[in-house]
């Protein structure tokens, strides 16, 4: 399945500031939890009998029963973060040890907290920072940065829509290729100058003697012969000719912007004319260019020789000239060789017999 982009923006980024938020209200409950559980005289009376922390570090409010106003400063404050040390023996005449769990929870709590905002604030940053890189990109290639599935197009159905385009091309080909103007009938004028003719011997001749009208019936017969054999001579039909679709240096930066939309069409095009500039001065220096999985190019040499006009059938001398030849790659010449197109395409034309 291929990504589509729809009108959605920041979509991960407001998901970790949500899941940021719910994690800080998670520690205030465990400690919350804490305290109500834990925050009894009796665990100040054992954390104080200990020995292991000095009294002006424990939180004496915390352990009262005035409300769960200190929770977020735990038993002993900030020195929770570095103690450790959690078994006590306790006792004068009859010692034990104990575990200090109020301490114990404290600290854990604390290290989860620490640890868990900043590996998400990181993570915001970080999912902000790529965001942004993605809409500025899909800004310039004038999509959105939502993603939405779309079904992927067989084979059958690009195979479907060539042949389509090819018949489409071979109709556009036909009605853009200019029709030949048709002979024009002489008939008329030679109708006009035969009146012009019958007129003047008219003019010459006595009234009596009527022999225009036999003119004029001859230069019809003529007329009419001329019209036959106008039409006889020409005549539309289709023609098979070789026609090859033109793909221009637009054409290749248009495909190339679209294909790396991360680059700037004035960076594309400057990376286009440099290449195309580095090809030309290794063949003007006599250079072979090779390009893998495509094909070389050479220059070769053309000595002078003699040649005949094919218009005329004169003999006329060809100066010595310089072009260039290109050898198709190995396997350019087999992937040409998979697909069953000739060149050829039907053309109207007109045909003299």
């Amino acid at each position: 399945m291929s990504i589509e982009m729809k009108n959605k923006k920041h979509t991960r980024t407001i998901a970790l500031i949500f899941l940021l938020v719910l994690f800080i209200a998670l520690i205030f409950a465990f400690k919350l939890i804490n305290q109500a559980t834990n925050g009894t005289s009796q665990w100040a009376q054992t954390i104080a009998g200990s020995g292991l922390i000095e009294s002006k570090h424990i939180n004496a409010v915390w352990f009262t029963d005035k409300g769960l106003s200190h929770f977020l400063a735990g038993p002993m404050g900030f020195k929770s973060f570095a103690q450790f040390k959690l078994v006590a023996t306790v006792g004068t005449t009859e010692t034990y040890s104990t575990f200090l769990l109020p301490i114990f929870w404290d600290l854990l709590i604390n290290w989860i907290a620490l640890v868990g905002i900043i590996f998400l604030v990181v993570s915001i940053v970080l999912s902000f920072v790529k965001e942004n890189k993605i809409n500025k990109i899909l800004s310039e290639k004038g999509t959105t940065t939502a993603i939405e599935e779309t079904k992927e197009i067989t084979k059958e159905e690009i195979k479907q829509e060539a042949i389509e385009l090819e018949e489409k091309l071979e109709e556009e080909i036909v009605a853009k290729q200019p029709v030949k103007k048709k002979v024009k009938k002489p008939a008329a004028k030679k109708v006009e100058e035969v009146k012009v003719e019958e007129a003047k011997v008219v003019a010459k001749k006595p009234a009596a003697k009527k022999p225009a009208a036999k003119k004029v019936e001859e230069a019809k017969v003529e007329e009419a012969k001329v019209a036959a054999t106008a039409t006889a001579k020409t005549e539309s039909k289709y023609v098979i000719k070789k026609h090859y679709n033109q793909v221009s240096k637009k054409d290749l930066l248009i495909k190339l912007e679209e294909t790396h939309s991360e680059f700037s069409k004035k960076s594309v095009k400057e990376v286009v004319d440099s290449a195309f500039e580095i090809m030309s001065n290794a063949i003007i220096n006599n250079e072979e260019v090779l390009i893998s999985n495509f094909g070389k190019l050479t220059k070769i040499h053309k000595e002078a020789k003699k040649g005949i006009n094919p218009s005329t059938g004169e003999a006329i001398d060809i100066s010595a000239s310089n072009t260039v030849k290109f050898k198709a790659n190995k396997h350019l010449k087999e992937n040409m060789s998979k697909g069953k197109w000739t060149g050829l395409t039907k053309v109207k034309k007109e045909i003299k017999k």
